[in-house]
């Protein structure tokens, strides 16, 4: 099952620094729960190596799975990244200039 919530939401319930009121932009996590079977022998290796690095299980056999079969999502949004860098650099105005141009007043607005 994926529950799916924004990441706000998320750190509001853990005590994290997104509040109720604040701006924020969202993005949404899902995750997925499931059981796997190890051997004896799989899961002595991944409680010493927990124990070695601090790092929890679920997120060993995370990076496990990233290492044999690729992370996911993340390379796309580098390429767009690295293809967009610099976009910007033949115009007049920064950011700030071109919002405004666009919602005039909204930076006094949000000065209040």
């Amino acid at each position: 099952m994926g529950l799916g919530r924004p990441v706000s939401a998320a750190l509001f319930a853990a005590g994290g620094a997104a509040a109720p009121g604040r701006l924020v932009m969202y993005a949404y996590i899902m995750s997925h729960r499931t059981q796997i079977i190890l051997t004896d022998a799989q899961y002595a290796r991944l409680k010493q190596e927990s124990e070695r690095t601090g790092v929890r299980l679920g997120e060993l056999i995370r990076r496990a799975l990233a290492a044999a079969y690729g992370e996911t999502g993340r390379t796309d949004a580098a390429e767009v990244l690295r293809a967009t860098f610099g976009a910007w650099r033949d115009r007049e105005l920064d950011g700030a200039g071109y919002v405004e141009g666009l919602r005039r007043g909204m930076a006094r607005r949000l000065e209040r």
